[in-house]
Protein backbone atom coordinates (compact mmCIF):
# COMPACT_ATOMS: atom_id res chain seq x y z
CA UNK A 1 0.00 0.00 0.00
CA UNK A 2 1.12 3.60 -0.76
CA UNK A 3 1.95 5.41 1.97
CA UNK A 4 0.44 8.64 2.45
CA UNK A 5 1.29 11.35 4.59
CA UNK A 6 -1.71 13.46 5.18
CA UNK A 7 -0.02 15.37 7.95
CA UNK A 8 0.88 18.65 6.66
CA UNK A 9 4.47 18.92 8.05
CA UNK A 10 5.84 21.04 5.18
CA UNK A 11 3.30 23.32 5.03
CA UNK A 12 3.44 23.87 8.98
CA UNK A 13 7.22 24.32 8.46
CA UNK A 14 6.33 27.03 5.91
CA UNK A 15 4.09 29.14 7.57
CA UNK A 16 6.09 28.94 10.70
CA UNK A 17 9.54 30.03 8.88
CA UNK A 18 6.85 32.58 7.27
CA UNK A 19 5.77 33.97 10.70
CA UNK A 20 9.11 34.05 11.94
CA UNK A 21 10.17 35.67 9.46
CA UNK A 22 7.39 38.34 9.71
CA UNK A 23 8.25 38.50 13.59
CA UNK A 24 11.72 39.31 12.64
CA UNK A 25 11.05 42.02 10.42
CA UNK A 26 8.73 43.76 12.76
CA UNK A 27 11.25 43.18 15.20
CA UNK A 28 12.72 45.02 13.15
CA UNK A 29 11.08 47.53 12.19
CA UNK A 30 10.09 48.25 15.90
CA UNK A 31 13.77 48.62 16.69
CA UNK A 32 14.25 51.07 13.93
CA UNK A 33 10.71 53.19 14.74
CA UNK A 34 12.54 53.37 19.03
CA UNK A 35 15.86 53.95 17.07
CA UNK A 36 14.73 56.59 15.04
CA UNK A 37 12.10 58.02 18.45
CA UNK A 38 15.67 57.93 20.53
CA UNK A 39 17.53 59.83 17.66
CA UNK A 40 14.58 62.32 17.13
CA UNK A 41 14.62 63.17 21.34
CA UNK A 42 18.81 63.83 20.64
CA UNK A 43 18.34 66.08 18.16
CA UNK A 44 15.31 68.18 20.17
CA UNK A 45 17.56 68.12 23.15
CA UNK A 46 20.63 69.05 21.07
CA UNK A 47 18.50 72.12 19.40
CA UNK A 48 16.57 73.20 23.04
CA UNK A 49 20.19 73.09 24.13
CA UNK A 50 20.79 75.39 21.41
CA UNK A 51 18.57 77.80 21.41
CA UNK A 52 19.08 78.49 25.28
CA UNK A 53 22.50 79.20 24.42
CA UNK A 54 21.39 81.58 21.82
CA UNK A 55 19.43 83.03 24.13
CA UNK A 56 21.79 83.76 26.48
CA UNK A 57 24.51 85.16 23.90
CA UNK A 58 21.57 87.54 22.84
CA UNK A 59 21.28 88.29 25.96
CA UNK A 60 24.82 89.06 26.60
CA UNK A 61 24.87 90.82 23.06
CA UNK A 62 21.91 92.82 24.84
CA UNK A 63 24.04 93.75 27.92
CA UNK A 64 27.48 94.39 26.07
CA UNK A 65 25.70 96.84 23.56
CA UNK A 66 23.93 98.89 26.24
CA UNK A 67 27.03 98.79 28.42
CA UNK A 68 28.89 100.16 25.07
CA UNK A 69 26.36 102.95 24.90
CA UNK A 70 26.91 103.55 28.24
CA UNK A 71 31.13 103.78 27.94
CA UNK A 72 30.18 106.04 24.63
CA UNK A 73 28.29 108.08 26.85
CA UNK A 74 30.68 108.42 28.96
CA UNK A 75 33.57 109.28 26.49
CA UNK A 76 31.47 111.60 24.84
CA UNK A 77 31.12 113.42 28.58
CA UNK A 78 35.10 113.35 29.29
CA UNK A 79 35.65 115.09 25.65
CA UNK A 80 33.13 118.12 26.63
CA UNK A 81 34.46 118.25 29.85
CA UNK A 82 38.36 118.04 28.45
CA UNK A 83 37.36 120.67 26.11
CA UNK A 84 35.68 123.22 29.03
CA UNK A 85 39.40 122.57 30.84
CA UNK A 86 41.54 123.77 28.04
CA UNK A 87 38.89 126.39 27.61
CA UNK A 88 39.25 126.99 30.92
CA UNK A 89 43.47 126.76 30.94
CA UNK A 90 43.26 128.83 27.61
CA UNK A 91 41.56 131.91 29.65
CA UNK A 92 43.45 131.91 32.22
CA UNK A 93 46.69 131.84 29.86
CA UNK A 94 44.95 134.61 28.16
CA UNK A 95 43.87 136.86 31.37
CA UNK A 96 47.19 136.32 32.93
CA UNK A 97 49.59 136.04 29.92
CA UNK A 98 49.33 139.57 28.57
CA UNK A 99 49.46 141.07 32.05
CA UNK A 100 52.80 139.00 32.45
CA UNK A 101 53.77 139.76 28.57
CA UNK A 102 53.33 143.49 29.17
CA UNK A 103 55.39 143.71 32.51
CA UNK A 104 58.93 141.72 30.57
CA UNK A 105 58.45 144.68 28.26
CA UNK A 106 58.72 147.01 30.78
CA UNK A 107 61.41 145.13 32.35
CA UNK A 108 63.58 145.33 29.18
CA UNK A 109 62.71 148.76 27.85
CA UNK A 110 63.49 150.25 31.97
CA UNK A 111 67.20 148.28 30.79
CA UNK A 112 67.45 150.28 27.04
CA UNK A 113 66.73 153.64 28.07
CA UNK A 114 67.79 154.77 24.39
CA UNK A 115 64.36 152.87 23.35
CA UNK A 116 60.76 153.61 23.43
CA UNK A 117 57.75 152.03 22.11
CA UNK A 118 55.40 154.10 19.85
CA UNK A 119 52.65 151.03 19.98
CA UNK A 120 52.24 147.51 20.46
CA UNK A 121 49.59 145.71 17.92
CA UNK A 122 48.34 142.58 18.74
CA UNK A 123 47.12 140.53 15.23
CA UNK A 124 44.48 137.93 15.11
CA UNK A 125 47.40 135.53 13.67
CA UNK A 126 48.97 135.61 17.22
CA UNK A 127 51.72 138.06 15.73
CA UNK A 128 52.44 140.98 18.10
CA UNK A 129 53.97 144.36 16.21
CA UNK A 130 56.10 146.79 18.32
CA UNK A 131 56.61 150.45 16.47
CA UNK A 132 59.03 152.45 18.23
CA UNK A 133 61.95 154.68 18.49
CA UNK A 134 65.30 154.31 18.94
CA UNK A 135 68.88 156.46 19.08
CA UNK A 136 70.76 154.24 17.36
CA UNK A 137 71.34 150.95 15.29
CA UNK A 138 72.76 149.20 18.30
CA UNK A 139 69.98 150.31 20.27
CA UNK A 140 67.01 148.43 18.66
CA UNK A 141 69.45 145.68 18.09
CA UNK A 142 70.00 144.94 21.59
CA UNK A 143 66.03 145.34 22.16
CA UNK A 144 65.57 142.90 19.52
CA UNK A 145 67.94 140.71 21.12
CA UNK A 146 66.28 140.92 24.29
CA UNK A 147 63.22 140.27 23.27
CA UNK A 148 64.57 137.11 21.86
CA UNK A 149 67.19 135.80 24.30
CA UNK A 150 66.23 137.48 27.94
CA UNK A 151 61.95 136.98 27.82
CA UNK A 152 60.20 134.02 27.80
CA UNK A 153 56.62 135.03 26.01
CA UNK A 154 58.75 136.15 22.05
CA UNK A 155 59.29 133.86 19.78
CA UNK A 156 60.61 134.26 15.90
CA UNK A 157 61.58 137.84 16.61
CA UNK A 158 62.45 139.84 13.15
CA UNK A 159 63.08 143.09 12.42
CA UNK A 160 61.26 145.02 10.18
CA UNK A 161 61.59 148.21 8.44
CA UNK A 162 64.18 151.25 10.03
CA UNK A 163 63.69 154.82 9.18
CA UNK A 164 65.77 157.53 9.81
CA UNK A 165 63.98 160.20 10.86
CA UNK A 166 65.27 163.63 10.87
CA UNK A 167 63.53 166.18 13.78
CA UNK A 168 65.38 169.51 13.87
CA UNK A 169 68.48 169.13 15.20
CA UNK A 170 67.34 165.47 16.72
CA UNK A 171 68.38 162.21 14.48
CA UNK A 172 66.56 158.78 15.67
CA UNK A 173 65.57 155.60 13.93
CA UNK A 174 61.65 154.68 13.61
CA UNK A 175 61.78 150.90 13.44
CA UNK A 176 59.16 147.85 13.81
CA UNK A 177 59.32 144.53 15.29
CA UNK A 178 57.13 141.65 14.07
CA UNK A 179 57.41 138.22 17.04
CA UNK A 180 55.19 135.68 17.84
CA UNK A 181 53.17 136.07 21.27
CA UNK A 182 53.22 132.61 23.22
CA UNK A 183 51.13 133.73 26.79
CA UNK A 184 51.73 129.58 27.84
CA UNK A 185 55.47 130.79 28.71
CA UNK A 186 54.75 131.64 32.63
Amino acid sequence: MPRVNLLPIKSVQRNAQARNELLLLVGIGALLIVGLYWWHGTLLADIDAKQTTIRALEREVKDLKEEASRVEEFEEETAKLEDKLVAIDKLKVQKIGPAMLLDDIATLLTEFRKVWLKSISEQDNGFIVFEGFAMDHDDISDFQLGLEKRSRFFKDVQLGPVQLIDNDDVNYLEWQITCVADYSAE
